[in-house]
């Protein structure tokens, strides 16, 4: 069974104004608002050496608490130092809106075998937008995609409706 692990959390400066924006424009707003706040992942901040280093169960936790988080800036060290080559692995180039917040953006599947989950990029806020926690038995990630895709939409969608809901509440 997926279970998804979706949502967003923003700086207050970032949802401060511009109520009327677009998805896209709002995305860049919360690149630009968070990227100078700290991080709400703890551990994020550590050096790649001991992002590498981290337990395959740390490194489950960690990937879905930035998923959580929407941690701007965290995609590098997801990337390069947790999940660095050949242990991720790129599934598809996401283009449907249902699938990615920004409508103006392609993004990223990744597949992770060694914890079984899925993430997507948010490459305006260079992080994870969401992650979907496949099970042990994910032999093509493809077609467990495409098997499960309605589950990566309603993760989607509901991380979508969180932060709009957040956005309003800001205003």
């Amino acid at each position: 069974m997926l279970v998804p692990v979706f949502a967003f959390a923003a700086s207050d400066s970032m949802m401060m104004e511009h109520s009327s924006m677009s998805e896209g424009d709002m995305m860049m707003q919360a690149d630009k608002g968070m990227m100078n706040s700290s991080h709400m992942t703890e551990g994020l901040s550590r050096s790649c050496h001991d992002l590498k280093m981290l337990s395959t169960d740390e490194k489950t936790k960690m990937l879905t608490d930035i998923g959580h988080n929407m941690d701007a800036g965290a995609l590098k060290q997801v990337l390069r130092c947790m999940f660095p080559g050949s242990m991720k692995k790129r599934i598809a180039r996401i283009t449907d809106r249902d699938l990615k917040f920004d409508p103006k953006r392609a993004e990223t599947l990744y597949y992770v075998p060694s914890t079984h989950q899925f993430f997507v990029t948010c490459t305006g806020m260079k992080t994870v937008a969401y992650v979907v926690q496949g099970d042990e038995t994910i032999v093509n990630p493809r077609s467990y995609f495409n098997d499960h895709r309605q589950q990566f939409v309603d993760a989607a969608k509901m991380g979508k409706e969180m932060f709009e809901k957040m956005m309003m509440e800001m205003k």
